[in-house]
């Protein structure tokens, strides 16, 4: 494990927020795992984040990183545009840096709304697609059973046309059944994206991650799906792609619930470490208050850092599977105040 990537997961200074503005969806994804069964966030949550965060600053926070989750967070885009603003203000007054990302499904990242997020200092974007439009059409419809296709890539079109600094990962989903067109797509991208340095491409797996429909997805073997990836990596020009296979990447990977400065706020204040497991118990370890304090069960918080505890590379790759199978007593130090 690389000593500087281990020291900035326990970094106090780095604060890590990802924050549901909202928990419903336009979208219904064939293996989406998600309930959608909370609404907008109050007023009085988007003020103790934005104390939070206040209270960090003034206590020597030296980076903020915020990144906007769902559901489909532009559902809520006016509370994102608040708290978006409210970062940058804070950023200028009291000195620390700030970088914020958005998971989008962008149906609704027209360029007006683009314009207005990079303008509050949203630059990273990840943007899935599932395939051209006859195979994302079937798998990443609306409520309604309409495909997303056509608006997703005329609003990516949008953003390629402008001259806005931002960062745009294409997640591009891939099933052992959509190789061909998986394939097509990925050339499409590299003759509309390929000479766009603000493009990147990562290519991923589907999962049964908990979904009604988890029985009828298709699967890769671990060994089909690394054929499988370094076959469509080909189909891409270099500067695009980024590889999903880097070993050094891979061995150094912490994830965001294994780490000490990292929260997610969901849209009805409860504070969890993943955004996968939103329905276990063990994912609640506290509340924020209006106030911006945080009202933490700090044994719950700790079991999710038993990886960086123990230095098991495993576990900090993915913290979830080895919850309450530990012997050890985490360290007092590993605290969130």
């Amino acid at each position: 494990m690389n000593t500087n990537i281990f020291l900035q997961a326990l970094n106090p200074q780095h604060f890590k927020l990802i924050i549901m503005p909202t928990e419903r969806c336009n979208f219904r994804c064939k293996y989406c795992y998600e309930d959608f069964a909370i609404g907008h966030m109050s007023n009085a949550i988007c003020q103790g984040i934005k104390n939070l965060v206040k209270h960090r600053a003034t206590n020597g926070m030296s980076h903020l990183s915020v990144e906007y989750f769902g559901g489909e967070p532009l559902l809520a885009d006016k509370i994102v545009f608040d708290l978006a603003d409210a970062f940058q203000k804070m950023s200028t007054m009291y000195g620390f840096s700030y970088t914020s990302h958005i998971t989008t499904n962008a149906y609704k990242l027209n360029f007006s709304t683009f314009n207005s997020l990079v303008n509050f200092g949203v630059t990273g974007y990840q943007i899935t697609l599932d395939g051209p439009s006859e195979i994302h059409d079937q798998q990443r419809v609306l409520a309604n059973g309409r495909g997303t296709f056509k608006t997703i890539w005329n609003n990516l079109l949008a953003i390629r046309d402008s001259n806005l600094d931002a960062k745009i990962m294409l997640r591009v989903h891939c099933m052992p059944t959509t190789i061909e067109p998986t394939q097509e797509l990925l050339q499409t991208i590299g003759h509309e994206f390929g000479d766009d340095h603000r493009f990147a491409v990562h290519l991923h797996e589907v999962s049964r991650l908990g979904g009604e429909n988890d029985k009828n997805i298709p699967l890769f073997t671990a060994e089909k799906w690394q054929q499988t990836l370094n076959q469509l990596l080909k189909t891409l020009p270099v500067g695009i792609h980024e590889r999903s296979d880097d070993r050094e990447q891979l061995e150094n990977y912490i994830c965001y619930a294994s780490k000490a400065n990292s929260l997610i706020i969901r849209a009805d204040g409860r504070i969890a470490k993943c955004t996968v497991a939103l329905n276990d118990e063990r994912n609640h370890i506290g509340d924020l208050k209006p106030d911006g304090s945080l009202d933490v069960d700090q044994s719950k918080f700790r079991s999710w850092l038993v990886g960086i505890a123990e230095n098991r590379p495993e576990v900090m790759a993915c913290p979830l599977p080895f919850l309450g199978k530990t012997k050890s007593k985490e360290p007092d130090h590993l605290r969130v105040h």
